[in-house]
């Protein structure tokens, strides 16, 4: 690798992973690997610097630039690099490199009204995504964030970031290409609209579709009743009498396999409810949850748990719900393990503590396993599901209204419901894995800014993890392979 590519991963890295605690993450659980085992240095630079001289002596370089993509997606120097270096060619003879000027056509969705205005972002890039299959998919893994510019090149490179082999083919068509269709009903300007058709149709010629399927042009320059020719709309997607089609996905697709529902009451077993005293031998029981993280570790909130002379008067009951004919499940109920302290994190507002032997063995013999972890990042508009004792009540789950809103240092916000008494529960994503523990709720202020929001609050799975196995606890299930479709 020449010093100018090892530059360009320099760059991307500092940009996808600006602290220490991003880099620890990607080597424990992309490498399996301590960053303070095989890095150093006084700053971020000259640790990232540190890390590539590791993975350069050791062959690696290749596979941390794209472990590093598969964590961050939506970076914009990540997806460039990886488009540029790292895609694999096609098989067969190679068209000749594109010539795009990408600038310009950065600074043409920059100058765009909706870009301008950080709320109407997301809706935009649906608008130009508007014939892509998946698009949601796509959506997902660019960040809006930032001025005009800085979302301008993310969208631009989230993308040309979807494709294969340097712009592959899917579903049918171009993610890339109908994006430029889409703008050129939307640019003004003869010049701008000139340099899209030129672009599509340079992208186009590189992938040896143009002699066949021609790209349309824009259809504000079709005169009305002017088209004619072979309707090209399949027969299920025609319009019925009424002129409506009987079946659309509306806004994103909220189908979701049977087998879904039995992910999730496979995931409630793993839930608890556990009752403590507010202080040592009071009558005062409060109420919070918490789930089976390895299989004999339960993992609540520092505020729940905060304290190692409640342990002995603390109780965790497993099966605190109603079945589907209203009876009371029986409940399991164990007990933490004596003379041990909980470990604890007030910052992340965490607590570990071990069960005793024979509850251990009880839930092992009711096969009530740890919930698995995943090790992926949470983007904005993921969706996340919340099993919870509300209120310290009967068992229940949230999972309408509940897209994950904001992602912070070692936090998420999310418009998933819970009450007082759920704190400590998992939030999960949409395979029922745990990818943050709730902590909170209200008006939580965006860091950085002085907005305030009303949501909920949770912490990252993968910095309780990184701490825990920092205190020598095993035992996680962790997965970093994605969900199926």
């Amino acid at each position: 690798m020449d010093g100018i590519q090892l530059e360009q991963l320099q760059k991307a890295l500092l940009s996808a992973f600006p602290r220490r605690s991003d880099l620890e993450q990607l080597l424990l659980f992309e490498f399996n690997e301590r960053l303070q085992n095989i890095a150093g240095g006084n700053n971020q630079a000259e640790l990232v610097l540190s890390l590539l001289e590791w993975a350069e002596r050791n062959g690696k370089l290749d596979e941390l630039a794209q472990k590093a993509h598969k964590r961050v997606p939506g970076n914009p120097l990540l997806a460039a690099y990886v488009n540029q270096y790292l895609k694999a060619a096609a098989p067969g003879p190679q068209p000749p490199p594109m010539n795009l000027d990408i600038n310009r056509l950065i600074q043409i969705v920059a100058s765009q009204p909706q870009i301008t205005n950080p709320s109407a972002r997301y809706n935009f890039v649906r608008q130009l995504l508007l014939a892509s299959r998946d698009a949601n998919k796509v959506i997902g893994g660019i960040d809006l964030e930032g001025g005009a510019n800085t979302a301008a090149t993310a969208i631009i490179f989230g993308i040309m970031g979807q494709e294969e082999s340097p712009l592959d083919y899917a579903q049918g068509r171009y993610y890339i290409l109908d994006a430029l269709n889409q703008l050129l009903e939307l640019v003004p300007g003869e010049s701008n609209r000139a340099f899209l058709r030129q672009t599509a149709q340079e992208i186009a010629s590189h992938v040896g579709i143009s002699a066949s399927s021609p790209l349309p042009t824009t259809s504000l320059e079709i005169p009305p009743g002017s088209w004619t020719g072979q309707e090209e709309t399949p027969n299920e997607e025609m319009p019925n009498a009424e002129g409506l089609f009987n079946e659309k996905v509306i806004d994103e697709n909220t189908l979701r396999p049977i087998y879904y529902l039995s992910l999730g009451l496979t995931a409630a077993e793993a839930v608890c409810k556990i009752s403590y005293p507010q202080t040592p031998g009071s009558a005062v029981k409060l109420a919070g949850t918490g789930f089976l993280i390895t299989p004999r570790h339960i993992l609540t909130n520092h505020h729940v748990i905060g304290r190692n002379d409640i342990l002995a008067e603390t109780e965790v009951r497993f099966h605190y719900e109603r079945l589907s004919n209203g009876a009371e499940r029986e409940v399991i109920k164990v007990r933490p393990k004596a003379g041990t302290d909980i470990i604890a994190d007030p910052s992340l507002d965490i607590s570990l503590f071990e069960l005793d032997d024979a509850g251990a063995e009880l839930l092992k013999n009711a096969g009530i396993a740890p919930l698995t972890v995943s090790t992926l990042p949470v983007e904005i508009n993921n969706r996340v599901a919340i099993i919870q004792h509300p209120g310290g009540e009967y068992k229940q789950i949230s999972l309408q209204n509940n897209k994950v809103q904001g992602v912070g240092d070692n936090f998420m916000d999310y418009t998933t419901t819970t009450l007082p008494g759920s704190s400590g529960s998992p939030v999960l994503d949409n395979g029922f894995r745990v990818v943050g523990i709730h902590r909170a709720g209200g008006d939580l202020k965006k860091p950085g800014t002085n907005l305030f929001y009303y949501r909920n609050r949770g912490t990252m799975i993968t910095a309780v993890i990184a701490f825990l196995t920092g205190k020598g606890v095993n035992g996680f299930n962790l997965t970093n392979q994605p969900l199926a479709d």
